[in-house]
């Protein structure tokens, strides 16, 4: 599992020390570790000469339309929105996606995080 993101190093360092989601994770990306947004399709063509990312096998979530379109051109296919990503604004359909809200809408039942890393608390 991997995280990909627009953050630069800094602010990711922050966000992590404070979500800590990174121990749930084994790559953590910044898109600035190849010099071009998640919107731009290079940002997955390098992403996936790097850690050999299969299009065809690879699910990727993300909150942001042009990103997944970039993913889409690139070739993922099997793409997620998030429709509500600030929970004080009402959801919002892309028309393009699976949409969700949450996470456990594409969970097996009884899913819990341990099931990824039964190794951590």
């Amino acid at each position: 599992m991997i995280l990909a993101t627009n953050a630069h190093r800094k602010g990711l360092a922050l966000k992590l020390e404070v979500s800590r989601i990174d121990r749930w994770l084994d790559l953590v990306i910044s898109s600035h570790d190849y010099q071009h947004p998640k919107e731009a399709e290079t940002f997955w063509q390098r992403l996936a000469e790097a850690e050999a990312i299969d299009p065809v096998r690879t699910l990727f979530v993300d909150d942001n339309h042009q990103v997944l379109r970039a993913a889409q051109a690139f070739g993922l296919r099997h793409l997620v929105c998030i429709n509500q990503p600030d929970l004080q604004k009402p959801p919002r359909t892309s028309g393009q996606f699976i949409d969700i809200v949450d996470f456990d809408e594409i969970m097996p039942p009884g899913f819990t995080p341990q099931d990824l890393r039964p190794d951590l608390p």
